[in-house]
């Protein structure tokens, strides 16, 4: 059967992130991380649409003969498995990996600078403009990877109004 896994965050389960088996099936905009394995491929990269995801490690394939590098198309951007590294997905307070790891303290919200902010894709058929926090989702063009949207400006340095010139 069809399943979409859309914006999500799949972290720090102790065992699998996602096993994918389904054909017709689609994981957008979503990051894996912390996991112990985060991605089983079990359908065809045919059959399946990854697009825009923030994975760390590499993703399993199992009954397959394909290779990872099959899915170079995909646009999955690679995590770091240290949160704070460059490379890593910079979440604010991220929990350990399993039950034990959990608090209601920690906060899966990305830090200014993380490799996942304006990195994703918002579907067209989308069932919500929100994220989460019920933030509008699509700024600047693109989305964050994940389930919340930050609110950073990017791009544009201030000005003091001796730098401001109106004109008609």
């Amino acid at each position: 059967s069809d399943a979409r896994i859309v914006s999500c965050d799949i972290l720090s389960n102790a065992g699998l992130g996602i096993d994918y088996a389904s054909s017709r099936s689609s994981v957008i905009s979503s990051i894996l991380w912390n996991n112990d394995t985060n991605l089983l491929l079990r359908a065809t990269p045919s059959d399946t649409s990854l697009r825009t995801n923030a994975i760390e490690g590499c993703i399993a394939l199992a009954d397959t003969a394909v290779s990872d590098s099959s899915l170079a198309d995909s646009l999955i951007v690679r995590l770091d498995s240290e949160n704070d590294s460059p490379a890593g997905p910079r979440f604010i307070l991220p929990g350990a990996r399993g039950v034990e790891g959990w608090s209601s303290d920690n906060d899966w919200q990305l830090q200014e600078g993380s490799i996942c902010i304006n990195a994703g894709e918002r579907p067209i058929d989308a069932k919500s403009d929100g994220d989460l926090n019920r933030s509008l989702r699509q700024r600047q063009g693109r989305v964050d990877i994940g389930c919340y949207e930050s609110n950073f400006t990017t791009g544009i340095s201030s000005a003091s109004v001796s730098q401001l010139t109106l004109a008609p």
